[in-house]
């Protein structure tokens, strides 16, 4: 006789009782007990070593082992995202990948929520990366319960676990290693051969997002690498729901509500929607594929029986709408940068707006659908926001470029406006009075243009070579006392309360890779960054004679002198 499962949600009487039994089992008699008894069972993890013994464990326990669920953050080191892939070669278990809300990646999110939102407001970052990602897949996959990797080894709010919990909003939590500690985990990932995450090998412990995220020392606790130098010790996803919900500021996404243009309530100042005039073109751009039920997982159609729905026409609007705002922030604001332009772009195009203009011009009413998710589908920001991609290939296709961009540009530019605003003040920019326009840049001496590009690229350069390489660094500061290739009299001569004088020595691992002098802390910063490049083997143009820096006399005496 199958295992009866468990009738929720739990009394607290029966939680105990269920918790004195499994606190005598081993986890893989938990993991069973867990398969047997709890329906809607996944399992979210972020690919942690005692997640991933988990999950080694359940593919030895079951044929058919809780799905995953992987919160992307989309600040995730790459050797992550590699694991992910291992895990799915090596298991072949379903993993849902769940991002922020509206956003696939780290341009979309910023352009949402702004730059360094961990830094800014670390209650609303974790609210809108995991907390509310989390809420969303369990509504989706009806989850009841969840399989996590917490032990009370950890220490902090994990030090009082029990083998199964119930969180505030009803969620089951089954902590099937509760008990053991890292050496442990450790142990049975070696003796399995299980896949694990490369940067354990670099001095990483436990690894979250790359902004939070350091490398251990010997005999520090295995979690000291995450939020080092804070009191923080969880990221949300197991705090109380409410609590993180109410200190979380904008996780609605206020930036998106803000910047809606008002058009007035009768829309006599919306550009009126153009004429399809192919009843096959219409009929098709109003057509979902679940109204024909034909299969999705195929790599390409007959030609002589093309899937009749709106996919393609949706893909080549967004291509198209892609273009369009393009061209017409360029007209609006010629002087735009990449980086804001980006930004500005993809608040523009994203599938909240794309889906309040669809709802204006009432376009999901004319869609046809499945009946059976007709309602489901019609009430999706995602699905509003396609057919007015699909609408916009289906003009493209009928009537070219210009019909498009011809309807487009007036109903884009208060979007644009608006999103252009908003951005000026992620930038901690002033709002401006008519943005018709960019703001004149002011007019630079050529001096001042020397002074920028000497100052910048180097040290910007050197970060990003050790960024890439996961390397150490540690900038020194000195004064001229300390240097032995200066006068000291000379160099106080020089320096005052007004233009100081800063002297920088940069290690690498330990190792001193270059000194450097300037003005500012940044310019010294600059100098040393030189020498580091050339002893890393990257070569760049000295600004001064033209020449490959390390091959430029001013440089090579510098370097000689550094090292």
């Amino acid at each position: 006789m199958a295992p009866a499962p468990l009738d929720l949600p739990l009394s607290k009487e029966k939680l105990d009782e269920i918790n004195a039994h499994l606190s005598n089992l081993t986890p893989e008699k938990i993991l069973q007990w867990a398969v047997d008894h709890i329906p809607g069972l996944y399992q979210t993890t972020a690919f942690g070593l005692t997640g991933l013994v988990a999950i080694d464990m359940l593919s030895k326990i079951t044929s058919s082992p809780p799905p995953l669920i992987f919160l992307d953050t989309l600040y995730h080191f790459k050797e992550t995202y590699e694991l992910v892939e291992d895990v799915k070669t090596k298991y072949g278990v379903p993993i849902h990948v769940y991002t922020p809300e509206d956003c696939s990646n780290v341009q979309e999110f910023e352009a949402k929520h702004g730059e360094e939102l961990w830094r800014r407001d670390e209650n609303t970052y974790d609210f809108v990366v995991k907390v509310e990602p989390a809420q969303r897949a369990y509504k989706q996959l009806g989850v009841k319960a969840v399989i996590t990797g917490r032990r009370s080894s950890q220490g902090a709010d994990r030090a009082s676990l029990q083998p199964l919990e119930v969180d505030s909003t009803g969620l089951l939590k089954l902590n099937p290693l509760y008990q053991w500690n890292f050496e442990q985990v450790q142990a049975y990932i070696d003796e399995n051969q299980v896949p694990r995450n490369k940067l354990l090998d670099q001095g990483y412990r436990s690894v979250g997002d790359w902004h939070s995220t350091t490398m251990v020392s010997e005999g520090q606790d295995e979690r000291a690498g995450r939020w080092a130098g804070k009191e923080k010790t969880e990221c949300g996803l197991h705090k109380d729901y409410f609590s993180m919900k109410s200190k979380a500021k904008g996780a609605a996404g206020p930036f998106i509500e803000a910047f809606r243009p008002n058009f007035d309530p009768n829309g006599c100042h919306l550009p009126p929607l153009p004429n399809i005039y192919s009843r096959d073109i219409s009929q098709q751009v109003f057509t979902h594929r679940s109204y024909y039920a034909r299969p999705t997982h195929v790599f390409e159609d007959h030609p002589n029986d093309p899937s009749p729905d709106n996919e393609k026409f949706e893909h080549l609007g967004d291509v198209v709408l892609g273009l369009c705002v393009t061209s017409l922030m360029m007209q609006m604001y010629p002087g735009l940068h990449v980086g804001p332009s980006t930004k500005i772009r993809a608040l523009i195009v994203g599938n909240n707006t794309l889906a309040d203009i669809s709802l204006r011009y009432k376009l999901p009413d004319r869609l046809r659908l499945h009946p059976a998710q007709a309602v489901t589908l019609r009430a999706s920001v995602h699905i509003q926001a396609d057919v007015l991609e699909s609408f916009i290939g289906g003009l493209y296709h009928e009537q070219g470029l210009d019909a498009v961009k011809n309807w487009l540009e007036p109903l884009f530019s208060p979007y644009a406006t608006a999103a252009y605003q908003m951005v000026r003040l992620q930038h901690g920019l002033p709002l401006l009075p008519t943005p018709s326009s960019s703001p004149p840049a002011s007019p630079r001496s050529p001096a001042d243009e020397l002074a920028l590009t000497t100052t910048i690229g180097h040290l910007a350069l050197f970060n990003q070579r050790l960024q890439k390489s996961d390397r150490t660094v540690e900038w020194i500061y000195s004064d001229a006392a300390e240097e032995g290739n200066e006068n000291t009299d000379e160099a106080a001569a020089r320096a005052s309360k007004t233009t100081p004088v800063w002297y920088v020595r940069v290690h690498v691992d330990g190792e001193l890779y270059g000194k450097g002098r300037g003005n500012t802390k940044k310019a010294a910063r600059n100098e040393a960054a030189k020498v580091g490049l050339q002893r890393m083997g990257t070569f760049v143009w000295c600004v001064h004679c033209g020449l490959i820096a390390p091959t430029c006399a001013g440089y090579a005496a510098y370097a000689s002198s550094s090292v």
